[in-house]
């Protein structure tokens, strides 16, 4: 293979253990191209426990990207489910691999689905899976990078002021910015200094 990996690509393959046979190998291929620590998914085969639970949640809460193994066993299956929706409650990148023919959950519907139906052409699948999983990572990492560098720029900071001019701070944004929520879009800090003057922080992320 010889698509370049993104080091910080984080993969959760959720699977029926039905289909162990097929996400055994792809996992095992995924970990040539992106490093064993990059893709996890769970071998053990024993469901339930509360040990088992939390390594779920964790590896959940860490990856970057959800590939869900779609086939009729995967979606009968409780805790795919359970780990799909999860998955969706945190806002990760979802990444539907059809390996049989099933009825598709309507949200899944409406995202990019890498079909791997065709056995006989399972190295060209693999090749688009690994192509769009560099893309996803790329572009995770430069927004992120994009994201950080605006929140530099949109920084102020007030010096050594009194209280008085860093309220009238405030408000001279607020005129200019009166449909930002104070509350979620402005942070004020009040650092107190061993002989001088309060200094004011005022911090306007990027985000809305």
């Amino acid at each position: 293979m010889t698509v370049p990996s993104h080091p910080t690509m984080r993969i959760f393959i959720s699977h029926s253990s039905k289909d162990e046979v097929f996400t055994t190998k792809l996992t095992h291929d995924l970990r040539n191209v992106f490093g064993e620590e990059a893709v996890w998914y769970d071998v053990s085969g024993v469901k339930g426990g509360e040990f088992w639970w939390d390594k779920i949640i964790q590896e959940l809460t860490n990856c970057s990207v959800f590939i869900v193994i779609l086939s009729e066993d995967a979606l009968k299956s409780r805790w795919v489910r359970h780990e799909l929706d999860i998955a969706l409650g945190k806002g990760k990148i979802i990444l539907p691999v059809l390996f049989q023919n099933c009825e598709i959950r309507a949200d899944l519907k409406t995202m990019e689905i890498i079909s791997f139906l065709d056995r006989t052409k399972y190295e060209t699948n693999l090749n688009k899976l690994v192509k769009k999983l560099n893309f996803l990572a790329t572009s995770h990492f430069s927004n992120r990078i994009s994201s950080s560098q605006c929140i530099s720029r949109r920084t102020f900071v007030l010096g050594s002021l009194g209280l008085s001019a860093v309220t009238s701070s405030i408000t001279w944004l607020l005129a200019f910015h009166p449909l930002l929520p104070l509350t979620t879009y402005i942070r004020f800090v009040l650092v107190a200094r061993r002989r001088e003057p309060p200094i004011g922080v005022l911090v306007v992320p990027t985000g809305r």
